[in-house]
């Protein structure tokens, strides 16, 4: 995968404490409503080419928080439940 290649950068990876840092990460409540209200219109085929568009941006951060995740709990290994995952995200779908 290449982003975990940024991350290595012949350092050995992420620090686990850097991996902690990014399992805090997380979309705000403000940011969660806008995307189920984006994914909502969609489903009911009412997204202007802008909304969109928003709702692509929405997917792509998501798509990267998740691989960021990722990358932190393979870090972490067992020092990580599932109870802790901050955001979970399935694209197309909230």
């Amino acid at each position: 995968m290449i982003l975990a290649r940024v991350f290595e950068g012949g350092r050995g990876g992420m620090s686990r404490e850097l991996a902690r840092q990014v399992l805090k990460l997380s979309f705000g409540e403000e940011g969660r409503s806008r995307m189920h209200e984006l994914a909502q219109k969609n489903q009911d085929g009412r997204l202007t080419p802008e909304e969109l568009e928003e709702l692509d941006h929405y997917v792509t951060a998501a798509d990267l928080l998740s691989i960021l995740h990722s990358l932190a709990r393979r870090k972490l290994g067992p020092e990580v439940g599932d109870g802790e995952l901050p955001c979970r995200t399935n694209r197309g779908r909230t």
